[in-house]
């Protein structure tokens, strides 16, 4: 098999994102199975109604709140703070 095909059938569980401690620490939690693939999506929800999709990969590292927040990885936190 290819290096690329293989990378692509990596399990990716959330827990092991970048994004996970930071939902995690505000608390949103996520109930998106493993993903595989170079690109990969986890929903993540709150108690107050936020929802969040976060996507990283190969060049997607970015995240979307549902209400139309938008960003990538870097400034996830920041936002997060003003809700």
């Amino acid at each position: 098999m290819e290096p690329l095909n293989k990378a692509n059938e990596v399990i990716c569980p959330v827990e092991t994102q970048w994004h996970y401690p930071i939902m995690i620490k505000y608390g949103f939690s996520s109930t998106t199975p493993p993903q595989k693939g170079l690109v990969r999506g986890y929903l993540y929800t709150d108690n107050k109604g936020n929802e969040f999709n976060v996507n990283t990969g190969v060049n997607a590292d970015y995240w979307q709140h549902k209400t139309g927040g938008h960003g990538y990885w870097g400034s996830l936190e920041k936002y997060l703070k003003t809700l």
